[in-house]
């Protein structure tokens, strides 16, 4: 989780690294930040990282303030739910720092474990997924039927939603089993006290299996 963070926190612009005892805090001349273990309780698998931002005394506690709401803002892809504290100053390092204490919130909603895909893309978020294929008066053999699929999302309020492919025509890999040829055909969205559940429907053209 920690490694995930720093790698988040970099890719957003910020320069990150774990926080230190141990080696000297090297000279800051820009807003910096540093990822520590706050709390991790192992019975309930609860882990707490504070993340601290560090910026230089002539940069002003606004700048600092700012940063902080970004850093907390790209920890939500992450999935990670922050509580941005209040800047300080520390007079003998000539630094404005402020606390982000990022949870990873007990998931109340259980998704796939499978690996899931819409193209290369992978869904993190999907509830449920459904296959299916039927007779018709023009095919009469069940393997050569086209499949109708349905995929189930649900999207926590201020987390951000899984993204497709572009294209109108996509793969959907489920697992081991990959749908060929798939298209959309309608999709739902409902709004709920916690979050966004998208519903979605298509078609594929043929199934195969890895391995």
């Amino acid at each position: 989780m920690i490694d995930q963070v720093v790698t988040t926190l970099r890719a957003a612009g910020f320069r990150t690294q774990r926080a230190y005892p141990g080696t000297a805090m090297p000279t800051i001349t820009e807003i910096v930040a540093a990822v520590q273990l706050a709390k991790a309780e192992l019975d309930t698998q609860v882990t707490v990282l504070d993340v601290k931002l560090m910026c230089p005394q002539n940069l002003g506690a606004e700048a600092c303030e700012d940063a902080a709401i970004t850093a907390a803002e790209a920890l939500k892809d992450i999935d990670l739910s922050c509580v941005v504290g209040a800047v300080e100053f520390d007079s003998r390092a000539g630094l404005f720092y402020i606390s982000c204490m990022a949870t990873k919130p007990q998931t109340e909603r259980v998704y796939l474990d499978l690996p899931f895909k819409i193209g290369a893309v992978e869904q993190s978020r999907v509830v449920s997924f459904t296959a299916q294929q039927e007779l018709t008066e023009t095919v009469t053999v069940l393997s050569e039927a086209p499949w109708t699929v349905r995929l189930e999302q649900f999207f926590r309020n201020g987390f951000g939603e899984d993204t497709d492919p572009s294209g109108d025509e996509f793969t959907i890999t489920n697992g081991n089993e990959i749908y060929h040829g798939c298209k959309w055909t309608s999709c739902t969205r409902l709004t709920e006290l916690d979050g966004t559940r998208q519903i979605r429907e298509g078609t594929g053209m043929y199934r195969t299996i890895i391995g």
